[in-house]
Formats: C-alpha cells, sequence, structure tokens
C-alpha cells in the first residue's frame, strides 16, 4: 500500500527572534531574515527526523494500492470479523490501521471507488478511532455497503489534526535542538557540508522519533 502524508508547511517560527540572536550570539539586526529563514529550515528538518510534525495541524493521509495491490484480498482483511466494543456500541471491526503521525481527531476519512464519485464515510458507523493509543489507530466497521465498496477501493484520504503538541506548547527540548541545528547552519553558512542531526541533537529529541509510519497492525 502506498502512503503519503501532506500538512501545510509552516511559516512562523516557534523560537522567537529574540532567542534566536541570543542563542547564536547575533549582534547585527540585519541578519535576523537568514536566522528566520534558517530556524524554518531546522524545524523542517528535524520533522523529517521525527517522522511527525512538531506543531499540531490539519495533516491529510492519501493511501492506495500499489501496482501489485490490484485485487481487494488484502483490503478485505481489514474488514476481518472480531469482536468489538468501544465508544458506547457494539459492533463487528477489521484490522487497525496506524496513524502515520500524531492524532488528536479526524475531520474527514473519504474512500475513492473505480467508476464512482469518492465516498464519506461516518464516523462510528463506518469507522472508529482510537486516539488514546500511541500511534492512534482507525478500524472500519464490518457493513455490507462499506465492504462493496472496498471490492473496488482505489485510495483512501483521512484529513486529521495531528502533531506533536499544539501552537505554543512544543516541549523544550524540541526547541533546543531547534536553536542548536540554527546556531550551526548559521555559523557553517559558508561550508558546503555540515552534520544537521548530530548525536548531541538525536539524545534531546528520539523520544518524539515515530519507529513507524502508517500501516495495517
Amino acid at each position: 500500500m502506498l502512503n503519503r502524508v501532506a500538512a501545510q508547511s509552516i511559516t512562523t517560527n516557534i523560537i522567537t527572534d529574540q532567542e534566536l540572536m541570543q542563542f547564536c550570539a547575533c549582534l547585527d539586526p540585519n541578519q535576523l531574515p537568514i536566522l528566520r529563514s534558517l530556524a524554518l529550515a531546522a524545524t523542517q528538518a528535524l520533522e523529517t527526523y521525527l517522522g511527525d510534525f512538531i506543531t499540531q495541524r490539519s495533516i491529510r493521509w492519501v493511501c492506495s494500492r500499489g501496482e501489485s495491490e490490484k485485487t481487494d484480498t488484502f483490503f478485505r482483511s481489514w474488514l476481518s470479523a472480531r469482536s468489538y466494543i468501544s465508544y458506547g456500541y457494539n459492533t463487528i471491526a477489521g484490522q487497525w490501521l496506524q496513524f502515520p503521525t500524531s492524532a488528536t481527531s479526524v475531520e474527514l476519512c473519504q474512500i475513492g471507488v473505480w467508476g464512482m464519485d469518492s465516498i464519506n464515510l461516518t464516523p462510528k458507523q463506518d469507522y472508529a478511532c482510537d486516539f488514546s493509543t500511541d500511534p492512534a489507530r482507525i478500524t472500519f466497521t464490518y457493513n455490507l455497503a462499506v465492504q462493496d465498496y472496498f471490492s473496488n477501493f482505489d485510495s483512501l484520504i483521512i484529513d486529521y489534526t495531528g502533531g506533536i503538541a499544539p501552537q505554543g506548547s512544543e516541549p523544550e527540548a524540541i526547541k533546543l535542538a531547534i536553536k542548536i541545528i540554527t546556531k550551526k547552519l548559521f555559523e557553517n553558512r559558508d561550508t558546503e557540508q555540515t552534520t544537521i542531526i548530530d548525536n548531541g541533537v538525536s539524545f534531546l529529541v528520539d523520544n518524539y522519533k515515530r519507529i513507524g509510519f502508517g500501516g495495517s497492525r
């Protein structure tokens, strides 16, 4: 199964201008635009390393069939019957799918079907989410209509809110790592090769690193 996760790029630093100038020992205010750009680059590099978004925001997760998954055998396994009780109702559900990043809520769950318009699934009727686990996960109910849709399943689109922490509440260890990377980039901006994520930065942020990236479970 092919996975793609996309979110709006960050445009505002989680590190203040004063913190950047003090940490980088920069006395020239004319260098501030460079520091801001480097801090954004450091944040994006750190998000890539962590496999998660630092600041919570809207995320789109798209799953689609690969070239070798043109039959419905794999996707019918999502609906393999088993007992499931949660959220105050009883139903038969399939396997769990883990969210690729931290998740707090789902705004849209939509499946694409060959030869038909995309179909919006109804929460607590067609699917259920469990945000108490890490990573959060989603499961689909054993519904004949949904089962028919999965026979012709092409893609699954989930819009959700996710990320490590709300804006303004990012972990101090991650903020310190961004400062360290920014300073390194600023001091070595004329150097062709620079190790962005070194052992010190890894030590600070590895507790927030995602081990898996989506997939069925």
